[in-house]
């Protein structure tokens, strides 16, 4: 009876979650174009994917312009989208109602590893309700994505803590989901890092068995390497860094990691774009003729009062390329 009512609230929740995103997208939808500017090269970068496969917000030009600030998963996400249903925001946004649904029922699988149906099903009823998710869900923006993603890597680390799905497949499943939520949003990139930290560390002090040992925590962490290698090796060849993010850095990440989710959404949004415009993050790429390829810099100087959040993005040196 109990397993029954427990099905029930998961097949509620997913009912929810519809709901819940489809009053977004109706609630959204007059700012489509009005508000969120960061949309607009997210749509960029898919349109190039899904017309041409390459990974430039320029692909019209005769020389090829990398993209300097986005990472590729999530364009690659829309490229599919686009491919499929057409160009249009509405079937973004029903797209990842549909990831939102999915993220409720890896909460479920999560909470059931941990304690019992009843509670499992209840928590994803409360992600349902958690009104964030299906706001970001109407926007061609990474959030929803991501936030599945990272989803799917904690469903992973949990089922390396338990004893009969530890083995390799549940590593290299952690690894590859690690590094996928990570070339979704670059703020992810200790992750894997923090959880071989935990599995080896952490738990064994605390007393808690577990059947993680270096051999496992060695395979998720070479997944997450082999995943990452393509994405560093075009930012090597195309600007010369070896790095995650060519406008910032690994600095970068850990400084939205600092304050995302901390403030208002709107006020994130004003940040990123502060940090993509108007402090340099991006030299005017925007003018383009005869297929010039006119430059790009990191960021010089950051004047926010919470500029000491990070160092290391602050100290990013300006680059410049020329044709």
């Amino acid at each position: 009876m109990c397993r029954v009512t427990a099905r029930r609230t998961v097949w509620l929740a997913c009912v929810v979650a519809v709901l819940h995103g489809a009053f977004f997208i109706w609630y959204q939808r007059p700012d489509w174009r009005t508000q969120w500017a960061d949309q607009e090269g997210y749509s960029r970068l898919a349109t190039a994917l899904a017309t041409t496969g390459r990974f430039t917000p320029y692909p019209d030009s005769a020389r090829f312009i990398p993209e300097v600030i986005r990472t590729p998963v999530y364009p690659a996400f829309l490229a599919v989208v686009y491919k499929v249903f057409g160009q249009d925001q509405l079937y973004v946004a029903a797209a990842q109602t549909g990831l939102f649904v999915m993220i409720c029922l890896l909460v479920f699988a999560i909470a059931r590893r941990v304690t019992t149906d009843q509670i499992a099903s209840a928590a994803a009823l409360a992600t349902a309700l958690f009104p964030p998710i299906p706001y970001f869900g109407a926007l061609v923006m990474t959030e929803v994505f991501t936030t599945l993603l990272f989803t799917a890597s904690i469903w992973f680390a949990v089922r390396a803590l338990d004893e009969r799905d530890s083995g390799t497949g549940t590593c290299l499943g952690l690894g590859v989901l690690s590094a996928l939520t990570t070339l979704s949003r670059p703020a992810f990139i200790l992750f894997p890092i923090l959880w071989a930290a935990i599995a080896l560390a952490v738990l064994p002090l605390l007393g808690v068995r577990t059947p993680i040992t270096i051999r496992r925590v060695a395979i998720a962490l070479a997944a997450f390497a082999v995943v990452m290698l393509p994405w560093f090796a075009y930012n090597y060849v195309n600007v010369g860094r070896f790095t995650l993010s060519p406008a910032g850095g690994l600095g970068r990440g850990t400084w939205e990691g600092s304050w995302q989710a901390a403030w208002p959404g709107r006020l994130q949004a004003e940040l990123t774009g502060l940090a993509e415009n108007g402090t340099g993050a991006r030299l005017a790429v925007d003018r383009v003729s005869d297929g010039a390829f006119l430059g790009w810099c990191g960021l010089v100087r950051w004047n926010f009062a919470s500029a000491r959040n990070s160092l290391t993005f602050s100290a990013t040196f300006a680059m410049t390329f020329s044709p």
